[in-house]
C-alpha cells in the first residue's frame, strides 16, 4: 500500500487542497491520499491564527466524506496528547512502525519540499520518504554550498515526483479574510465545510 501524506493545519481545508490531492491520486501510483491534520503549529498558535483543532479536523472529515481514495488522520492529535510536540518526523516514525510494509511519500508544495531539508531530523525523513510535489510561487531559501541541508535537498530532488496540479491561489488565509469581512466563500471550500463554518460562526470578527 502506498499512501501519500498531505500534512497541514487545514485552517480551513480548501478546494485547492482537494484539487492537489485528487491530482496526486490520479497522476501517480499512490493508492490513497491521507490528510494529516496538525493540531498545532507553534508560529501560527503564537499569532492567534489557528482555530480549535477539532473544528479543523471535523471540516477535513466533512470535505473528504464519500470521496474514494481520500481519508483523514488524527495521528498527530494522539501524539500531541502524550505531551510531545507533533514534529513531522515523530508522525512518520509512528506510521512506519504501525505499517512497516507501507510506503508514505509526502505530498507537498515546492516551498515545503525545500523546507524539509532543514526540518528537525530531516536526515531520517529524507532516508525513508519520497516526495510528491506541486509547483508553488515562493521565494527559495538560500542553502549554503556544501551544507548538510543542501545535500539533503539534493537527495530529496532525486526521489521526487512532480505533478502539474492547477496553480490556484486559494489560500486558507484568503478564505479567513473573506469570512472575517462578511464575504461568501462558496466555491472556495467544499459545500459541507462552508455549511460547518456558517453553523459554528468560525473565522468571524
Amino acid at each position: 500500500m502506498k499512501v501519500a501524506l498531505f500534512f497541514g493545519s487545514f485552517n480551513p481545508i480548501t478546494v485547492g487542497h482537494m484539487i492537489v490531492a485528487h491530482t496526486a491520486l490520479q497522476d501517480t501510483n499512490v493508492d490513497r491520499v491521507c490528510f494529516v491534520v496538525s493540531p498545532g503549529n507553534p508560529s501560527k498558535i503564537k499569532k492567534g491564527i489557528l482555530i480549535d483543532p477539532y473544528h479543523r479536523l471535523e471540516m477535513a472529515k466533512l470535505a473528504i466524506k464519500n470521496v474514494d481514495g481520500f481519508n483523514v488522520s488524527d495521528i498527530e492529535f494522539k501524539i500531541h496528547e502524550t505531551g510531545k510536540p507533533s514534529f513531522t518526523h515523530h508522525t512518520l516514525k509512528r506510521l512506519r512502525e504501525d505499517f512497516p510494509n507501507w510506503e508514505f511519500p509526502i505530498l507537498c508544495g515546492s516551498d515545503t519540499q525545500q523546507m524539509i531539508a532543514v526540518w528537525k531530523n530531516s536526515n531520517e525523513i529524507v532516508l525513508n520518504h519520497k516526495t510528491i510535489h506541486y509547483p508553488r510561487n515562493f521565494t527559495p531559501i538560500k542553502l549554503k554550498p556544501n551544507s548538510d541541508s543542501l545535500k539533503r535537498f539534493c537527495e530529496i530532488k532525486k526521489n521526487e515526483t512532480l505533478i502539474t496540479a492547477p496553480n490556484l491561489d486559494i489560500s486558507s488565509t484568503y478564505i479567513r479574510d473573506r469570512i472575517k469581512y462578511g464575504f461568501d466563500v462558496t466555491y472556495l471550500v467544499p459545500r459541507e465545510v462552508s455549511n460547518y463554518i456558517n453553523k459554528h460562526k468560525l473565522f468571524q470578527l
